[in-house]
């Protein structure tokens, strides 16, 4: 544990791998406890509210205890959640899908269901809510707001 995850802070997701030493020495995603202190103290030129999106469902996942880990190979999924030794649900944050973003957002999450065998999976947005289904896989696109409740 660092100085960082031990002042409550920060906290740091791994990359999903079966193999505990390549999961060590793979890069990981830092996440702060709080959206506030990153809206306060973070330099940035603009508004990046998928950031913001993507820590607040890191933070309520953590706060629901799930065992949470990013899944990255050819495309990169935000979220897959582990249960038992085995993954059990693939989350993609996005704050607003557009054509631009679309194939990213889809292809990673896609990706992630098809290596862990997730016949469903979730995309969290801000305010888009749709049901889709790409390559035999379902896809659930909805608000966060809704996802927090339940």
């Amino acid at each position: 544990m660092t100085s960082f995850e031990n002042s409550f802070l920060f906290f740091f997701i791994s990359k999903f791998d079966n193999s505990f030493k390549k999961q060590t020495r793979n890069p990981k995603k830092i996440y702060c406890i709080d959206n506030g202190f990153i809206s306060h103290i973070g330099f940035r030129v603009s508004e990046d509210y998928g950031k913001l999106l993507e820590n607040f469902v890191a933070i309520e996942l953590k706060r629901r205890g799930h065992e949470i880990y990013y899944y990255s190979d050819k495309k990169e999924c935000d979220f897959v959640i582990r249960k038992n030794n085995k993954i059990i649900d693939a989350i993609q944050v996005c704050y607003m899908i557009n054509e631009e973003n679309k194939e990213r957002e889809y292809s990673g999450l896609i990706e992630a269901m098809e290596k862990f065998k997730l016949k469903d999976g979730t995309i969290l947005t801000y305010d888009l809510e749709e049901k889709i289904k790409i390559k035999g896989k379902q896809i659930r696109i909805i608000p966060v707001w809704k996802w927090l409740l339940e």
